[in-house]
């Protein structure tokens, strides 16, 4: 899991490898599917910002939420930022999301 994060970094900064956004987006997503913390703020910060990823606050919402059970303040701060910006039933779905991804580790 640390390597696919690594990996994600080296994509994300072009160390090594031609810089993608995507590749990154996609090894960052990987480690973050397992649970590591960086790799879902750092995924969190693609869906937020739409690098690699179509941009999507609800998605990132989600990771920033993983990110912060791992007791990330900035992740926490991040999350509620995103939370006023969304309605109730966005907010509740991502919950469920989160809840259920627990649940399953």
């Amino acid at each position: 899991v640390e390597a696919q994060y690594h990996l994600a970094l080296c994509y994300s900064n072009g160390l090594g490898v031609a810089q993608n956004q995507e590749k990154a987006a996609l090894w960052f997503r990987k480690a973050a599917g397992q649970g590591h913390a960086r790799a879902q703020y750092s995924m969190a910060q693609s869906c937020l910002q739409g690098e690699g990823v179509p941009k999507d606050p609800v998605e990132a919402l989600h990771w920033f939420l993983l990110a912060a059970s791992h007791g990330d303040p900035d992740a926490s701060a991040q999350a509620e930022k995103i939370k006023s910006q969304l309605t109730p039933a966005q907010v509740s779905e991502v919950l469920l999301r989160v809840a259920n991804f627990r649940a399953t580790r």
